[in-house]
């Protein structure tokens, strides 16, 4: 039983999941923003507000998935389709970042 209990909890331990990927965007926070783009790359987009502030976007496309959901009383299944993406925004002034926030169903991290 213990043998369970710890392989189980190892197994959660290395899930992706976006608490994690919140923990790790929060480490960037404070950086400069060229070691963003040392480790991250170009962003996909730049946005300057004109208030001092500058939003760089990073985008992950992870393609499309396909779900049957059968429904045995109508004898019908319906198909549907998702699109996993992952939108990254850090926001940054004077050259560092200072906060972020991101929006999609594939933002997780281990």
């Amino acid at each position: 039983m213990n043998k369970l209990l710890l392989s189980a909890c190892l197994l959660l331990a290395g899930c992706a999941t976006t608490e994690n990927y919140n923990r790790k965007l929060d480490t960037w926070v404070g950086h400069p923003v060229n070691e963003l783009f040392e480790a991250w790359g170009p962003p996909a987009t730049t946005f300057e507000n004109g208030l001092g502030m500058t939003m760089y976007t990073y985008i992950y496309n992870g393609g499309t998935t396909y779900n049957t959901l059968p429904n045995p009383y109508l004898n019908y299944t319906a198909t549907y389709q998702t699109q996993n993406y992952c939108k990254t925004t850090f926001f940054v002034r004077n050259g560092f970042i200072k906060n972020w926030r991101w929006e999609g169903n594939s933002c997780r991290s281990e």
